[in-house]
């Protein structure tokens, strides 16, 4: 009975930490793309400006 509890409770852990990785490598991807783009849109127009 004691087993049960707790291979639920594992595998709830498991779940939950698979999504936050997801997430967070969803969020490090987007923020770098963002950031990327933004970089790209800065040197294109600082190199117009020249």
């Amino acid at each position: 009975m004691s087993i049960k509890p707790k291979k639920i409770i594992y595998f709830n852990w498991k779940l939950l930490s698979r999504l936050w990785l997801m997430k967070s490598l969803r969020y490090l991807i987007l923020h770098k793309a963002t950031n990327h783009r933004l970089a790209d849109t800065n040197s294109s127009s600082y190199c117009s400006a020249l």
